[in-house]
């Protein structure tokens, strides 16, 4: 009993590690010990080191975009979201939606405005409203940034909807940065017709 919870805290220590290079700036040394933690432990069915591996398998698809590799990473996060798929837990369903944005800004980066709209309302569409401040910033900025790919895609009612949603989701926040997307929704409201 005690080799798998000692497995886990290493795994755990090692994902720590690995982030924390992330961080720093040293993306090589990041991908060399997220790699390692997730060709390792990949299999591992231990509940706390499957999400363990999804935050290494994310953390990982972060350093190829750090290391300019968005081709790479937005396969890494096409395998994240195919592994959490049906966790329903909200670790997971807050994993989903970072995975999902992410590859959705690499899409609008690459041009693919439809894949970038389906990635951003497919985040969007995992919130309960129950997430954390730091979930509620990156939806607040996906609704925002579904608009602009709206509006690339000629659906200018899509882009009005997903503004509208700012306001009415969080227009009375006190929160600076879900502020600053409520006012850039309302900036972008006000200059389309309609």
């Amino acid at each position: 009993m005690s080799e798998p919870v000692n497995e886990v805290a290493m795994l755990e220590a090692a994902l720590e590690q690995g982030l924390q290079l992330r961080r720093a700036g040293a993306g090589d040394a990041a991908l060399e010990m997220l790699d390692l933690i997730v060709s390792h432990f990949e299999t591992a069915d231990h509940p706390v080191a499957h999400f363990a591996v999804s935050r290494a398998m994310l953390g990982r698809a972060m350093a190829l975009v750090d290391l300019d590799r968005e081709p790479d990473a937005l396969e890494a996060l096409d395998g994240l979201l195919a592994r959490i798929r049906g966790f329903d837990d909200q670790e997971y369903r807050e994993l989903r939606i970072l995975a999902a944005y992410e590859a959705a800004m690499l899409l609008g980066g690459q041009g693919d405005h439809e894949g970038a709209a389906e990635g951003l309302a497919f985040a969007i569409a995992q919130a309960l409203g129950d997430e954390p401040a730091k979930v509620q910033h990156i939806l607040a900025a996906a609704h925002v940034k579904l608009a602009v790919a709206r509006l690339n895609l000629d659906d200018g009612d899509g882009a009005r909807r997903a503004l509208d949603q700012v306001r009415t989701r969080w227009g009375g926040s006190d929160d600076p940065s879900l502020r600053h997307w409520v006012d850039e929704a309302a900036k972008m409201r006000d200059g389309m017709a309609g």
